[in-house]
């Protein structure tokens, strides 16, 4: 007896020697035929699954070797910080700061200068002080918002060059970032990807004797400001403008030498603190080295093509083929496994979505009841429809600058997304907060 059933289709994948897989893994064909031969069993499911010609069974999970201890420099956004002293072999005209980072939460801000930008520091010689002399910022590298950004000030006058990237930095994951100048053009790399530029056509202020800093910035005297909070490891300064060929090629590696690198930090291991190519140790203030840091000298990750199959509804009667495409940089042997398993009911999902409730909210029309009827509705159907989610289309709130709430001071008791009665909107803000924007948060369950 052939049965039928929907399946959701897992691949992992083991590099032979750039991810640390064992040569015994190699079993999985390119072109796996799957199918589910249940027999008279009644009770059979996803797992009876096998791929036909391979020696490993599709519910097999990939036996790898573990990832590398890696190490970082974790940075509490409050108080935490390293720098290296006035360094002036740090002093740059040309030059390129890159460092693997993961940005944990807001951190603290600071300006470069009249005309810069207010940045959350990753890596830098310098912030806003003065303009025309050497307490000028050489060069300041961070976030400015969610996306990148770096400035300088000039040997002419002190005026600021800034260059802001386009893509948003996701918090919580590991990144390669880096910024390059090269006399004339800034240019910021986000995981080997360029991401935005700017020409100056100036010299940065490279005998500045401001302090340079790692997770926040200093001035001439070693007074901080900014902070990053989150992690930084494998940091790097060159003298020169490194290509997006290089950047991209060597994010992966611990670099111990190349042409012009000055300065290097890996926070990691018995290196700690140590700058391993130039003299410009950091001294940690409340920073800390820590585990959790990138995956590093593993080699360049494969690439996969996104063309994957859908979950579909499979009939035994019909194998069907499983196919995905994937190159290494490395040239190096890929095992591709293919883990199914049986998507039941329990797996469905509703996301529910409140229209523009901010005409809700407007006091003369006296329409806030409709914003409490559909909330109460997704809270009474949360379980029936097994609604996961809310999405808010446009704005919630008409007065949410004024300092009131109309949602919550309209008569009337609110309703709770806990399930709770007669708690004044403060539940419900919870999950629609935000005003202006659109906004999609989980039910508190």
């Amino acid at each position: 007896m052939h049965t039928s059933s929907r399946l959701g289709l897992l691949l992992s994948l083991g590099g032979l020697a750039g991810l640390g897989c064992s040569a015994q893994l190699v079993a999985s064909p390119r072109d796996a035929e799957v199918r589910r031969d249940a027999g008279a069993r009644e009770d059979a499911t996803a797992a009876d699954a096998t791929v036909v010609d391979a020696t490993i069974p599709v519910d097999a999970g990939p036996v790898c070797e573990s990832a590398a201890p890696s190490e970082a420099l974790g940075l509490d956004g409050v108080d935490d910080g390293a720098t290296m002293g006035v360094a002036s072999g740090l002093g740059l005209a040309e030059l390129t700061v890159e460092a693997w980072v993961r940005r944990d939460g807001k951190g603290v801000a600071t300006g470069t200068g009249v005309g810069g930008i207010s940045v959350v520091p990753i890596a830098g010689k310098g912030r806003g002080e003065d303009d025309g002399s050497n307490v000028d910022c050489n060069y300041a590298f961070g976030f400015v918002g969610d996306v990148l950004g770096a400035d300088f000030e000039d040997m002419a006058s002190g005026a600021n060059h800034p260059v802001l990237g386009r893509s948003r930095v996701p918090r919580g994951e590991w990144h390669h970032v880096a910024a390059t100048y090269d006399g004339t053009t800034w240019r910021l790399y986000l995981d080997g990807e360029l991401d935005g530029e700017a020409r100056a056509n100036a010299t940065p202020r490279a005998d500045s004797i401001q302090h340079f800093g790692v997770g926040t910035a200093f001035d001439s005297t070693g007074v901080p400001a900014g902070r990053l909070h989150g992690a930084l490891a494998e940091l790097r300064v060159w003298d020169r403008a490194r290509t997006q060929e290089e950047l991209a090629r060597d994010r992966f590696a611990r670099l111990t030498s190349g042409e012009g690198l000055v300065g290097r930090w890996s926070f990691h291991g018995a290196e700690g603190l140590a700058d391993t190519i130039g003299e410009n140790p950091a001294t940690a203030a409340g920073g800390r080295i820590e585990a959790g840091g990138p995956i590093l000298e593993r080699g360049v990750p494969p690439t996969i093509d996104a063309a994957i199959a859908d979950d579909a509804d499979l009939d035994a009667s019909a194998p069907i083929e499983l196919a995905v495409d994937v190159a290494d940089p490395e040239g190096e042997p890929i095992d591709v496994t293919f883990h199914l398993r049986e998507i039941t009911e329990v797996d469905d999902f509703t996301i529910a979505v409140l229209p523009d409730t901010q005409y809700y909210t407007v006091e003369s029309r006296a329409l806030d009841a409709y914003f409490h009827a559909q909330t109460r509705w997704i809270v009474d159907n949360r379980e029936a429809y097994g609604i996961a989610a809310v999405i808010h289309n446009g704005d919630i709130v008409n007065n949410g600058d004024s300092g009131r709430d109309p949602v919550r001071s309209r008569g009337g008791k609110s309703r709770s997304l806990g399930g709770e009665r007669g708690r004044t909107g403060a539940s419900i803000q919870r999950v629609l907060r935000a005003r202006a924007l659109p906004r999609a948060d989980l039910l508190r369950r």
